[in-house]
C-alpha cells in the first residue's frame, strides 16, 4: 500500500478510487479516438485509393490520442498526489479537446466542421463525468476550458472561409456576409456546448451525490467499512479502518431489518457483556456507537485465521491433541463469562476462531456474545442453534445456566473429532427430541482414527442430559482435561499447520478468514418447538 504522509487510509483508498476511475476514462476515450482514426482513414482509401498520411487533420488527430493516452499511461503511477491526479487529468483533457477541435479547421464547411469538434467535445466532457469523481464545479470549470479553443475555432474557420464554398451555408442560415455567418455559427455551437456543459455537469453531480451519500452510509464515526466479511444471525460483520489510529478492525452492524426493541436491546446487551471480559480467548471490543440514521454498531479486534466450522469443512476432522488444545482454550473463556454472570448460548465451531496473534498459532476467540444472558434473566424462548443446544435450552430455556454452555462445547469437541455433529435431522422439532431423548453415540464410532478413551470420557461427560452429571463449572472442565493428562498441541505442530494447510485455507477464503459466519445448518435461531404438551408448558 501506498502510504502518504498526513493522510489517513480513508484517503489512500479514495486515491486509489480516482487513479483507477481516471485510468479507465482515459483507456476508453483513446480506444474511441484509434477507432475514429481508422475509420476516417480507411474512408480516404475507400473513397480515393490512397491515404494522405501528412494532413493537418491527421496531424491534430493523432495528437490528441497522444495527449489521451498519455493520461492513461501517467494514470498506472502509484504514488500520485489528489492534486496531481485533478491537474494532470484537466489538463489532459482540455489539451485533447483542443486538438480534436483544431482537426476541424482543415475540413471543408460543407463537412460543417463545428459540428465535428463539437461532438468531439461534447463525448470527452460525457465521457469524464461518468468515469471521474470529482465534484460538479470541476467539470463546469473543465467544460469552460474546453469550450474557449472550440468556439475559437469554429469562429475563424467560418470567418476566413471562401465565400463560394460557403454560400449554400449562408443561404440556409440567412446571412449575407462571413461576418455574420462566423458569429451565427459560433453562436449557435456556444448554445450546443452549453448544452452539453449542462448535461454533464448535471450527470457529474448526480453520480458525485451519489457516491458521497454512499461513502457517508459506510461511515461509522471514526472507521470506515471496506468490505463485508461475515454474516450472522444477529448482524453482519465487515473489515474497517479507523481513520487517526490507522488500526484494522472488524465492525458488526445491526441490520436495518433487525430494528425491534428486543433485537436493539439485546445487541446492545451483546456490546456490554462482551466489553466486560478481558480473557485472552474472548473476542477483544474496542468502541460502540449508533449512526444519526440509528444503526447500531461496535468495533473489536480484526482477527486473522478461520472458525472451526470452516477449518473442519475444508480439512476434516481434527486429531485428538489439537480439539484438546481448543478445549482448554475455550473453557478459559468461558470460565470467566460464567464467573462474571453470562451464559453464551450459542457455542458452535462457528463462533470459535482459531487466529495467529501476537506470533502464536492456534490462538482462540470466543466470538459472538449476540444471544448471551446474566443467569437468573432467563428468556423464556428457546435461542440458539439447534444442532448444539442442550437439552433445558429447548424446554426450560430460562433456566440455561454455564452448564449449558458446557453441554454444546461437548457437541463441538464432537464435530471437531468426528467431523459430524452429535445427532443428525431434518426439521429442529426432531433435533429437540434427539437431544432430550436420544443417548448421543461415543466419538469413537463416528471416527476413523482412534480417540484417547479419556478424551472419549470427557466428552460424554459435556454430553450428559442432566445438567447435574456435566462437569459444574468451566473450571472443573479445566481441571478434567489437566488430571487426565491428554495429549497436546505443540506449537510446532501449530506453526506447521498454519504454514501449510492454514496458508492453503486462508487463501482460500480471503485475507483475515471471516469472522462470523453462519453456515445454513448451523443457523442461529429462536426456537418454539411443537414438542409435548409438557414442553410447551414449559416453554
Amino acid at each position: 500500500m501506498t502510504r502518504i504522509t498526513g493522510m489517513p487510509l480513508t484517503s489512500q483508498r479514495e486515491l486509489r478510487f480516482t487513479r483507477q476511475r481516471v485510468h479507465d476514462m482515459a483507456r476508453l476515450a483513446t480506444l474511441l479516438s484509434v477507432f475514429m482514426f481508422a475509420v476516417a482513414v480507411f474512408q480516404e482509401w475507400a473513397v480515393t485509393g490512397d491515404v494522405l498520411w501528412g494532413t493537418p487533420g491527421k496531424t491534430w488527430h493523432l495528437l490528441g490520442t497522444f495527449f489521451l493516452g498519455a493520461l492513461w499511461g501517467v494514470m498506472k503511477t502509484p504514488g500520485l498526489t489528489a492534486p496531481a491526479i485533478a491537474w494532470i487529468e484537466g489538463v489532459a483533457i482540455v489539451l485533447a479537446s483542443a486538438a480534436f477541435t483544431f482537426l476541424t479547421a482543415s475540413m471543408s464547411p460543407v463537412q460543417a466542421s463545428h459540428m465535428h469538434g463539437l461532438m468531439a467535445a461534447t463525448m470527452l466532457l460525457l465521457l469524464r463525468s461518468i468515469f471521474v469523481p470529482s465534484p460538479p464545479r470541476n467539470t463546469a470549470v473543465i467544460g469552460l476550458l474546453q469550450g474557449a479553443p472550440l468556439l475559437l475555432c469554429t469562429w475563424w474557420t467560418a470567418s476566413r472561409g471562401d465565400p463560394v464554398d460557403l454560400a449554400a451555408l449562408m443561404r440556409s442560415m440567412e446571412v449575407r456576409s462571413l461576418g455574420e455567418l462566423a458569429w451565427s455559427l459560433t453562436l449557435m455551437t456556444a448554445g450546443w456546448w452549453g448544452a452539453s456543459m449542462l448535461l454533464a455537469t448535471a450527470t457529474t453531480t448526480v453520480i458525485h451525490g451519489l457516491r458521497m451519500r454512499v461513502r457517508k452510509i459506510r461511515e461509522l464515526g471514526q472507521y470506515t467499512l471496506d468490505e463485508k466479511i461475515g454474516e450472522g444471525g444477529m448482524g453482519e460483520v465487515y473489515r474497517a479502518s479507523h481513520a487517526m489510529l490507522r488500526r484494522p478492525t472488524a465492525i458488526k452492524l445491526l441490520p436495518p431489518g433487525c430494528l425491534a426493541a428486543e433485537d436493539v436491546e439485546r445487541f446492545e446487551l451483546e456490546v456490554q457483556s462482551t466489553a466486560r471480559l478481558s480473557h485472552p480467548h474472548t473476542i477483544t471490543v474496542y468502541d460502540f456507537g449508533r449512526t444519526p440514521e440509528g444503526v447500531f454498531y461496535y468495533a473489536m479486534e480484526l482477527l486473522e485465521g478461520a472458525t472451526l466450522s470452516r477449518i473442519v469443512e475444508a480439512c476434516g476432522p481434527m486429531p485428538p491433541g489439537r480439539v484438546v488444545h481448543v478445549l482448554r482454550q475455550t473453557a478459559g473463556a468461558l470460565a470467566e463469562a460464567h464467573g462474571a454472570g453470562m451464559v453464551h448460548r450459542d457455542i458452535k465451531p462457528a463462533n470459535i476462531m482459531m487466529a495467529r496473534q501476537g506470533g502464536m498459532y492456534d490462538f482462540a476467540k470466543v466470538l459472538d456474545f449476540g444471544l448471551v444472558v446474566p443467569v437468573g434473566e432467563g428468556n423464556r424462548q428457546a435461542m440458539g442453534t439447534p444442532q448444539y443446544m442442550a437439552p433445558e435450552a429447548f424446554t426450560r430455556p430460562h433456566l440455561v445456566d454455564g452448564r449449558s454452555d458446557l453441554y454444546s462445547l461437548g457437541c463441538v469437541a464432537y464435530y471437531l473429532l468426528t467431523g459430524r455433529h452429535v445427532f443428525q435431522a431434518d426439521t429442529v422439532d426432531a433435533m429437540a427430541r434427539l437431544h432430550m431423548e436420544e443417548e448421543p453415540m461415543a466419538p469413537t464410532k463416528s471416527c476413523a482414527g482412534d480417540l484417547p478413551a479419556r478424551l472419549v470420557t470427557v466428552v460424554m461427560a459435556l454430553l450428559e442430559k442432566d445438567p447435574s452429571k456435566r462437569p459444574q463449572t468451566a473450571g472443573c472442565l479445566l481441571v478434567a482435561l489437566k488430571e487426565s493428562s491428554l495429549p497436546g498441541w505443540s506449537d510446532d505442530e501449530a506453526r506447521e499447520w498454519w504454514n501449510t494447510k492454514g496458508k492453503v485455507l486462508l487463501g482460500r477464503s480471503g485475507a483475515g478468514g471471516s469472522q462470523h459466519e453462519d453456515e445454513d445448518s448451523q443457523k442461529t435461531m429462536t426456537i418454539v418447538p411443537r414438542l409435548n404438551q409438557g414442553a410447551r408448558d414449559d416453554l
